[in-house]
Formats: C-alpha cells, sequence, structure tokens
C-alpha cells in the first residue's frame, strides 16, 4: 500500500481525483445496498474489494513496466549521447582555459596527422582553431575555414570549451569552383602613348605598336584571357576569376615587361589595368572595371586594380614613380573648372588632413587667395591644438594679417557658420576619415572638390564635385600655384605671405627640393619667388627646438638596417607620446643615409594608436606597404596609424610585410 500510495500514477491529480469519485460511489453503493438487504450488501462489499485488489495490482505491474521503460530509454539515449561523440561524423574538440587540448573524437583524429595531441595547445595542433578561440566576443557560428586540407563549418562554445567542426569540403569545393567561374571584365589602357607616339617616325611607331600587340597576346593566350583591342591605346579583356587568380599569382608581370621593353625602345610606355570579377551582368560589370580604371590612373598609373565583389580592393605594381604631362592643359581646365564651383556657393571652406603640416596650410591659403581673386570669402580650418611648432609659427604671422585672421577658423566655428550648400575643398589628402573635422564633411560632402597629390585609395569621397589629383606633383602647394596663372588678377594678387606659405608646402615635401621634383616644381618654386616668397623666412619657421631634435636623434639610434632590401626601420619608445612630425623628420634623414632605400619609422602617438612614417628615395614604393597596414599616401612618403597594438607587434607586422615583399621581388626577378 505504502509502494502504491508512492507511485507515479498516485502522484498523478487526475488519477487520484478519479480514484476518490470512485471510491465514493462504491461506498455510497454499500451503503445503499446494506439498506436493502444484507447480502446483497455482503456480495457488493467482496466485489469492491476483488476490485480494489484487481486495480492495485494492476496499477503495479502498470508503474513497474513504465519505470522499466523509462529507465532503458534513459540507458539507450546515454548509449546513444556517448556513441554520438565517438562514431558522429562531427569533430569534437574540447580544451581548458589555457586553449590546451583535453579530448578529441575518434572521428576528429582521421583529420591528423598525430592524434596524440592531448595536453599540447591548441596553437600548436592547429593554429587556425586557436585564433578562433582567442577572439575577445563569444562566436557562435563562423563560416567554414580550411584545415589539413579539408574545409569544415565551425561552432565553438566557449561556455563548454567545446569547438565542433563539421567536415563541407565537398559544399566548399563546389563554391570555390563556382567562384572561380565568375566573369572578370577589364579596360586596359596604355599611359602616354599620344605624347610619346606622336613624336616618332613611322617605323619606331610600328615596331613600338608590334611590341605592345605581341606582349599583350603572349599574356593574354598564357591566361586564357580573351583580348579586344578598341583603340590605339586601349583593350578589354574577358575571362573567368580563375584565370585572373593565376595573373595575380605572377604578380601582373606584364606590367614590367611592358615597362622595361619599351623603354628599351626609348618610349617609356606603362599600362592601367581596371579590372572587376562578380556574377553580375557584364554592362555593370564593364562599368566597374571602368571605375577601377579611372581608380588605376589616379594613383599614377603603370599599375592593376582588381575586385572581386565585396572583397577589399587589390592593387598590384604602382613600383615607379609617374611621369607628369607634357602641358599645363589639365592645370588651366582644372582652374577654370574651380572658377564656375565657387560662382555657385555663397561660402567656401578648405581643410586638410588631421595634425597638418606646411604643405597642407600652403595649400589652404593657396585656395583662399584664388576664392579672393574671384570675389568669395573663404574659411581656413585649423585646429590649433593639433598643430606642430612649424605650422604654429606661421599661423602666428598669418594671424597679424588683416585679410587671413578672420578667414582662419576652429573645425567647432566652421560647423556652425557653414550652410548645406557650402563648397568644401579637401586639400593633401582624399579619404574623409582622415580630414580635420569629419563632421564638417559630412555636412558638406554634397559639394566637395579634392585637390592632392597622393594615390587615390579605396575610402574617397562618394560623388565629388571636382576631383584634382596629381600623384606626379610634389606637393599640393605645386598644384594649386599652377592654378594661379588661370585666374582673374584685377580684382587681387598673390601677396608674399600666401607665395611664401605655398613654397614652404613644397620645401617641406620635396625635403628641400631632393626629392620628387621635375620641371614642374621647379616653375611653380621660380613663379613664387617671383611674387616675394621667402626664403629666409621659411628656414626660421622650420627650426625645431633642441627637445625634438634630441628625440628624433634618439629614434634614428634604433635604426635596423635591411640590407637585402635596403630598407631602414627605426623606433620610438614605449612610454613616450611622439609629435608625428618628429617621426616623419627622423624617416626624412634616415633616407638620406647609405644604403637605405626606404625607412619607416614607428611611434606613439597621442590618441593611444601606433604610427608609422615611411618615406623612399623612389626605388621603393612605401605606399604599398602602408596600405597593407591600413594607411596610404604617396610612392615615396606615406603613413599609417593602427589602433590598440603595441611598437613591438606593429615592428613585427612591418618586417613581414617587407619580407613578403622581398620574397615576391625575387620571385618576380627568377
Amino acid at each position: 500500500m505504502k509502494y502504491f500510495i508512492k507511485s507515479t500514477f498516485w502522484q498523478d491529480l487526475r488519477i487520484r481525483i478519479s480514484s476518490i469519485i470512485a471510491l465514493t460511489i462504491a461506498l455510497i453503493a454499500l451503503v445503499f445496498a446494506f439498506m436493502t438487504n444484507i447480502y446483497l450488501g455482503i456480495v457488493i462489499i467482496i466485489t469492491i474489494f476483488v476490485l480494489f485488489v484487481a486495480a492495485f495490482y494492476i496499477f503495479s505491474i502498470i508503474n513497474t513496466d513504465s519505470h522499466k521503460y523509462v529507465a532503458d530509454l534513459s540507458n539507450r539515449v546515454n548509449d546513444a549521447e556517448q556513441e554520438s561523440l565517438i562514431k558522429m561524423p562531427i569533430g569534437i574538440l574540447l580544451y581548458n582555459n589555457e586553449h590546451k587540448v583535453e579530448w578529441i573524437n575518434p572521428y576528429l583524429a582521421h583529420y591528423l596527422d598525430n592524434p596524440n595531441i592531448l595536453g599540447q595547445p591548441v596553437r600548436k595542433v592547429a593554429p587556425i582553431i586557436d585564433d578562433i578561440l582567442n577572439e575577445k566576443k563569444e562566436v557562435k557560428s563562423l563560416p567554414y575555414i580550411k584545415w589539413n586540407n579539408h574545409y569544415f563549418e565551425v561552432v565553438n562554445q566557449k561556455s563548454l570549451n567545446a569547438f565542433y567542426l563539421l567536415e563541407v569540403t565537398r559544399y566548399a569545393e563546389i563554391e570555390v569552383k563556382a567562384a572561380d567561374k565568375k566573369i572578370a571584365f577589364g579596360h586596359i589602357v596604355i599611359n602616354n602613348y599620344d605624347e610619346i607616339s606622336e613624336s616618332m617616325d613611322d617605323l619606331t611607331l610600328s615596331n613600338i605598336n608590334n611590341l605592345l600587340t605581341q606582349e599583350l597576346n603572349n599574356w593574354a593566350q598564357r591566361y586564357h584571357i580573351y583580348l579586344k583591342k578598341t583603340a590605339e591605346d586601349r583593350y578589354i579583356m574577358i575571362c573567368f576569376a580563375h584565370d585572373i587568380n593565376a595573373a595575380k599569382k605572377d604578380n601582373f608581370k606584364i606590367l614590367d615587361l611592358i615597362r622595361i621593353q619599351s623603354s628599351q625602345l626609348n618610349a617609356p610606355l606603362t599600362l592601367s589595368i581596371g579590372i572587376y570579377s562578380d556574377d553580375d551582368q557584364i554592362t555593370n560589370l564593364a562599368k566597374k572595371a571602368q571605375n577601377n580604371l579611372d581608380l588605376a590612373q589616379n594613383r599614377g598609373g603603370d599599375q592593376v586594380v582588381f575586385k572581386m565583389g565585396q572583397a577589399p580592393i587589390e592593387y598590384y605594381g604602382g613600383k615607379t614613380d609617374p611621369l607628369g604631362k607634357r602641358t599645363h592643359v589639365r592645370a588651366r581646365s582644372m582652374s577654370f573648372a574651380i572658377q564656375e564651383l565657387m560662382t555657385k556657393h555663397q561660402q567656401i571652406f578648405v581643410m586638410g588632413h588631421a595634425r597638418p603640416d606646411l604643405d597642407v596650410l600652403g595649400a589652404s591659403l593657396g585656395i583662399h587667395k584664388i576664392a579672393v581673386m574671384n570675389g568669395k570669402r573663404c574659411f581656413v580650418v585649423i585646429d590649433p591644438k593639433t598643430v606642430h611648432s612649424d605650422v604654429k609659427r606661421f599661423l602666428d604671422i598669418a594671424k597679424n594679417n588683416d585679410e587671413l585672421k578672420k578667414d582662419i577658423i576652429t573645425p567647432e566655428k566652421a560647423i556652425s557658420i557653414s550652410h548645406d550648400d557650402d563648397l568644401l575643398f579637401l586639400v593633401d589628402h582624399s579619404k574623409p576619415s582622415m580630414s580635420i573635422s569629419l563632421e564638417l564633411y559630412q555636412k558638406l560632402q554634397k559639394n566637395v572638390v579634392i585637390i592632392d597629390h597622393h594615390r587615390q585609395g579605396e575610402d574617397f569621397p562618394e560623388n565629388p564635385a571636382l576631383i584634382y589629383i596629381e600623384p606626379y606633383a610634389s606637393s599640393t602647394c605645386e598644384l594649386i600655384t599652377e592654378l594661379f596663372e588661370y585666374q582673374p588678377t584685377d580684382l587681387a594678387t598673390i601677396s608674399k605671405l600666401d607665395a611664401t606659405a605655398l613654397l614652404a608646402g613644397i620645401f617641406v615635401d620635396t625635403q628641400s627640393f631632393k626629392y620628387h621634383t621635375g620641371t614642374r616644381t621647379f616653375d611653380s618654386a621660380s613663379y613664387l619667388r617671383s611674387n616675394g616668397a621667402d626664403e629666409k623666412l621659411i628656414h626660421n619657421i622650420l627650426k625645431e627646438n633642441i627637445q625634438n631634435y634630441l628625440a628624433m636623434t634618439k629614434i634614428i639610434s634604433t635604426i635596423d638596417l635591411r640590407k637585402a632590401d635596403h630598407t631602414a626601420i627605426a623606433h620610438g619608445d614605449d612610454d613616450r607620446i611622439y609629435d608625428p612630425v618628429i617621426g616623419a623628420q627622423a624617416a626624412d634623414t634616415m633616407i638620406g643615409l647609405e644604403g637605405v632605400n626606404a625607412s619607416f619609422v614607428i611611434t606613439k602617438r597621442e590618441n593611444g594608436t601606433i604610427g608609422i612614417s615611411a618615406r623612399s628615395t623612389g626605388d621603393y614604393n612605401v605606399q604599398l606597404v602602408m596600405e597593407k597596414m591600413g594607411g596610404g599616401g604617396h610612392l615615396g612618403n606615406a603613413a599609417t596609424q593602427i589602433k590598440n597594438s603595441s611598437i613591438d607587434h606593429v615592428k613585427k607586422q612591418l618586417v613581414a610585410i617587407l619580407n613578403q615583399a622581398q620574397k615576391n621581388e625575387q620571385k618576380e626577378q627568377k
């Protein structure tokens, strides 16, 4: 009876209620039976007893069978769980808090060269898995990974210190094959073909055309590319994505081949190639490939710009310093276009990159003067809290000028007085994220003019009103100086202060005319000198204080000269914040040392980032190196800033990139 009361069935409320109702009815029937006939009552009480005993027996059997079924089912589930861990076609890896392997199931062991890995660090067994485990945020599900020549979908369950791998090699390979069969469309342009060919005799021109046709066709046949000539200096190309991937592995050697062989015929030609690949319509592919071609040419040519779908843009080539145009036709057309834009807007603002240098200041004052010449009010946006000593000295002089003191304003004031339809000039940079005030750019982004001498990057404003990017120029000040020749001079003329600011910008970016100068650089400098530019004032402004000089020399003392690729790396102290100008000056000094073609200086900045200033003589493209680290710039002058890192870690990254570039160079030479 005690067992019955404690049984699962008796604990069920519905059974208890039903039993109580049945017992109550039986008792009532028994009372009426005894009241009617005593024998009838005895028969009924015996019947009730028999039924009660039978019900108790049946309930006991059912309860026993239920317990047996549940226990058997539980054992089967436990056995299935254990069997699943052992034989289920999913790899399971358990790890401890130190990321050491505690257990793997036999299925995962099949994918390991050495299954005896218990107690070993996950980093040693599977580096790609350790990279996922080191994610700061919990990763529930990730795309498939490639490990030991197999593809896996992975789930990292940090709460259980468990890592699950489901092999999807078959499906991943199908996806890879589908991606390889995507169409790639490209535009190829021969740079400077018109300028060079117009002075050639028929025989030389024929040899050049034969060279171009033969080498391009050989290259196309090698990589199964359909190539069609559409003009004397233009081709289109169509192929599959895997063919372009093969050309990428070869680093598009066609660039070097055309440049070297055409130079041997005294006709230095280069290629600009824009390629886009996706499963989009051909018309859209052609349009996006044209955008990539424009980007390649804006970056100076002699390079390939490639993009596949939503992946980041890839750059190849760009090893040579771009050649300048032979005429001032573009400068004149840009000058007239700027005049036209200025007439359409009430207010004009001009700003450079954050922590502006003298090239920014000179270019800004140059645009200010052009606006004045066209009868417009222009404001120069400068944050006085972020300028170096040389810029501060010049600003102190400029603020004593009646014409300038009211027009040099802070970013906060610019935001408060600007309107959505005002015109904004970005000088010496084309990345909005680098601007002195991103908020001002966002407010005026519908009407933006870009004037820069750095190669264009991926982070570029959408639909700017005007783009004047000339990577061949020594500085932005050189570009703006050329604009003065075509400005109206009846309202105002360039002042001595403006001329000095522009010449100072050229002076700084060319390191006193040592690097990246051309005939137009000296023409611009001559024009500015004839308008009263004061070289003595420039030298006084550029004087450095003793503390900064000592800091610079201490940085240079850490120089690590890499003789194999003629690069040099130096760094500042881990516990010291450096002004970016100090790092730039150290890089400039190092580039003048014997055996150094490129210099890199790593320092800690005020905003907690690690900055790199990079310089080269023109024989080494530091821009490509900085772009791989999230920065950009020019072939001979580039930089980057890296957040949440250390000087030692950044140096290791830089060394790895330089080593890889050296290997690629050696591979190409072979």
